[in-house]
């Protein structure tokens, strides 16, 4: 069993260059042994001059929080504070970044169909494979095939890992849910003292569950314990638990059934907390976190 909580700061992560894209990512993965749930969070930074991707689409959710920076998803502008929802199986993009620079949160996971998710690690071996048969267009994270094929990259790895046509699954979504936090209105939040919530959404009976939490300084969350996969993501500020400090970038992950710790805030603090369906748990109940 995964242990719990697990703290980690991307900002003290090494930064990787993605084989697959002209992108500096710093990465990590949460998982627990329980259960085939495999959560990747990535801090990613973006230039206006190396990052493009044509429309695709996934076989997993997304989840992405815009921290600077403006980008496009086809026709959805985002900007800083806003959050979007990439569901499974639906088409997005072309991404381009409209600013010199942008930067974002990218929380990535199984969707309702619970299709195969590809550890790091299996992302590297396949990118090795493919590098043996085709050429990769880093700049647009299509492969190019001897037989004039082109093929979107994460789908050729998936394929040549699994040896199996990769089949998306059916959309739910119409398309991609932009979310913009800034409109949505701070109400109490009875997880905390001096704490505040936004209720951005819910999808799905699996999740993603996503709301963003304000404490204020000196204020505290309450401890508890999640019958979910539970992700919060300190985006701004200081807190710490009952011995660790935790800054701004990271991440506090907690498997299902298990307790995590109360938290003091060091000034005010914003973060984003994303819960997910356990495979054998209970469906998500909007009301119980």
């Amino acid at each position: 069993m995964t242990a719990n909580p697990v703290v980690t700061n991307l900002n003290n992560l090494d930064v990787e260059d993605v084989a697959t894209r002209k992108l500096d990512f710093s990465i990590c993965e949460f998982s627990d042994q329980r259960d085939e749930r495999l959560i990747k969070l990535a801090y990613v930074r973006s230039t206006k001059e190396d990052r493009y991707s044509p429309t695709h689409r996934h076989n997993f959710d997304q989840v992405r929080y815009i921290v600077s920076g403006e980008i496009e998803y086809g026709r959805l502008k985002c900007s800083p504070g806003d959050c979007v929802y990439f569901p499974e199986g639906v088409f997005y993009g072309p991404t381009r970044i409209k600013t010199d620079r942008a930067e974002n949160y990218t929380i990535q996971s199984q969707g309702p169909s619970w299709a195969r998710l590809l550890t790091r690690a299996e992302a590297k071996e396949a990118t090795a494979g493919i590098a043996n048969k085709g050429v990769l267009d880093r700049e647009k994270g299509i492969v190019h095939w001897p037989d004039g094929k082109n093929q979107d990259s994460y789908e050729a790895m998936w394929e040549l890992l699994t040896e199996q046509k990769l089949v998306y699954p059916s959309p739910r979504f119409h398309g991609p849910c932009l979310l913009r936090s800034e409109e949505f209105k701070w109400v109490s939040w009875d997880r905390g003292e001096g704490a505040y919530c936004k209720h951005l959404a819910v999808f799905n009976e699996c999740g993603p569950a996503v709301k963003l939490i304000k404490v204020d300084a000196g204020a505290k969350l309450f401890g508890g314990r999640t019958n979910y996969h539970r992700l919060a993501l300190l985006i701004s500020g200081k807190m710490k638990g009952k011995d660790t400090p935790i800054a701004a970038g990271s991440a506090m992950y907690s498997a299902p059934s298990t307790e995590y710790p109360e938290l003091t805030s060091d000034g005010e603090a914003i973060l984003l907390l994303v819960h997910l369906q356990a495979k054998v748990g209970p469906p998500i109940d909007s009301s119980a976190f």
